[in-house]
C-alpha cells in the first residue's frame, strides 16, 4: 500500500493525520481496570499493562477508557473459553452425539467484536494506518533519508549520482 499524501494534497475526503506518536507521553502509571474487573487474568493484566506503557497509551483519553475496558475484558473472556475449549474440544449433545464444545462458538463471536475494536485503538498495524499514526521509530522524513545516504559509511556509492550520471550520458 503507497504512503499516504500529505494532509495539504488531500481532496478533501476528511481524513486527517494524527501526527508522530510520542509527543503526549504515556501516564507513568496505568489506569486501574474498572472495579467489577477485578477478576481478570493474570495474562489480561499483563496485557493491559502492556498496552499503558506503549507509545499508544498517549492517544487514549478518558472518554475511551470504557470500549478500551470491554477490549480487555472480551480478552479475558475470550481466554477463559479458549482454555474450556482446550481441555474439552468436544461434549456430548442432547441426543448423546459427539459435537463441538459450544465455546468454540463464543471465540469465534468474540474474535470478530475484538476485530471491530481493535483498530479503534491502533492495536494492529492495519489501524494504526488507517488512524494516520506514525511511530516516531519508523517515521522518516526526506531530509533523514537524505542524511543516511550522505553518511558515506553506509555505502561507497551515493545512488543519486549513479542516477545523475547515467542521465547525463543522454546529453
Amino acid at each position: 500500500m503507497p504512503p499516504r499524501k500529505p494532509a495539504d494534497r488531500r481532496q478533501g475526503r476528511g481524513t486527517r493525520d494524527l501526527g508522530v506518536i510520542g509527543a503526549v507521553a504515556p501516564p507513568e502509571v496505568p489506569p486501574a481496570p474498572h472495579p467489577h474487573e477485578r477478576n481478570l487474568l493474570a495474562a489480561t493484566v499483563a496485557a493491559w499493562e502492556t498496552f499503558w506503557s506503549s507509545d499508544l497509551a498517549g492517544m487514549v483519553k478518558p472518554v475511551d477508557l470504557v470500549p478500551l475496558s470491554r477490549l480487555f475484558r472480551m480478552y479475558d473472556l475470550r481466554e477463559r473459553l479458549e482454555r474450556q475449549h482446550l481441555a474439552e474440544p468436544f461434549v456430548a449433545g442432547s441426543t448423546g452425539q459427539i459435537v463441538s464444545h459450544p465455546a468454540a462458538k463464543e471465540i469465534a463471536s468474540l474474535d470478530a467484536r475484538i476485530d471491530k475494536l481493535e483498530p479503534r485503538f491502533g492495536l494492529t498495524p492495519k489501524g494504526r494506518l488507517e488512524l494516520g499514526i506514525a511511530f516516531g521509530a519508523a517515521f522518516k522524513t526526506l531530509e533523514e533519508l537524505n542524511r543516511q545516504f550522505d553518511d558515506h559509511s553506509v555505502s561507497d556509492e551515493d545512488p543519486r549520482l549513479l542516477l545523475i550520471e547515467t542521465s547525463g550520458d543522454d546529453a
